[in-house]
C-alpha cells in the first residue's frame, strides 16, 4: 500500500483510491457536496480541482470517505439526509454508509 497526497499523484494514475475528507476551515468534501450531486457550484476553485485531480487518478476503484454528522459550530450540526445520498446514487456513485 502507498499513501500520497493529491498534489503528488497529479498525472499518475493508481489501480484504486481512496480520499479521505480533511478539515481545513471545514471539511472539504461536505463543502464540494453540489458536485458530487451533479451541480455546479460557484467557488472554492483550488478545492474542486484538487478533488477532480484525486477523483481522476484511478482505473478501477475510486472511494471517497465523507463525514456523513458534523458540528459545524457548537450550535449547528449538518447531516448528510438520505435525500442527499439519494441525489449523489442519482449521480452515478454507490453509496456505502458504514455506522459504528
Amino acid at each position: 500500500m502507498f499513501v500520497s497526497t493529491i498534489h503528488r499523484a497529479k498525472g499518475e494514475t493508481h489501480t484504486a483510491t481512496l480520499i479521505m475528507e480533511t478539515y481545513n476551515k471545514g471539511y472539504d468534501i461536505n463543502q464540494l457536496l453540489p458536485l458530487l450531486k451533479g451541480k455546479k457550484k460557484k467557488g472554492l476553485e483550488a478545492k474542486k480541482k484538487v478533488l477532480y485531480v484525486g477523483m481522476t487518478r484511478p482505473t478501477h476503484l475510486l472511494c471517497i470517505a465523507i463525514h456523513r454528522t458534523y458540528a459545524k459550530s457548537a450550535k449547528n450540526r449538518v447531516t448528510l439526509s438520505e435525500q442527499d445520498l439519494d441525489q449523489i446514487r442519482a449521480n452515478g456513485y454507490e453509496v456505502v454508509c458504514i455506522n459504528k
